[in-house]
């Protein structure tokens, strides 16, 4: 169920907001986030995130992806992205995201370097 509000020709979730924010804008350019997740792993929520990211491309968005699963990074694996290797960064230090069929994507694996999160030992 999708309800429409009268002032926009957009539809919105139910319980979404369509009030436009009073202060500055938090992420300048992003105009829309879908947020996959779940209580428990190995649903597929990595499968769906790739799918619904080529699919929404498909249809003409500029789509970004990024992963934040810390515990077990798959969306590099699913895309054949190097991990290991310090991603790119711009002259001011700002993170470039990677790029697989003209998708940009960023994940936490990338900057682990592989599934393994470091352990608590790892950091003493």
């Amino acid at each position: 169920m999708q309800t429409t509000n009268p002032h926009h020709d957009h539809q919105h979730a139910p319980g979404a907001s369509s009030q436009a924010s009073a202060g500055p804008e938090k992420l300048p350019g992003i105009r829309h986030i879908i947020a996959v997740g779940s209580g428990k792993g190995g649903v597929g929520k990595s499968t769906v995130s790739v799918n619904l990211a080529f699919a929404l491309q498909q249809i003409g968005g500029r789509i970004g992806l990024v992963d934040a699963d810390i515990l077990g990074p798959s969306i590099p694996g699913m895309l054949g992205l190097p991990v290991g290797q310090p991603p790119a960064t711009t002259p001011d230090g700002k993170i470039v995201p990677a790029d697989r069929h003209n998708l940009k994507v960023m994940s936490m694996g990338m900057l682990t370097g592989d599934d393994n999160p470091p352990s608590c030992a790892d950091r003493w």
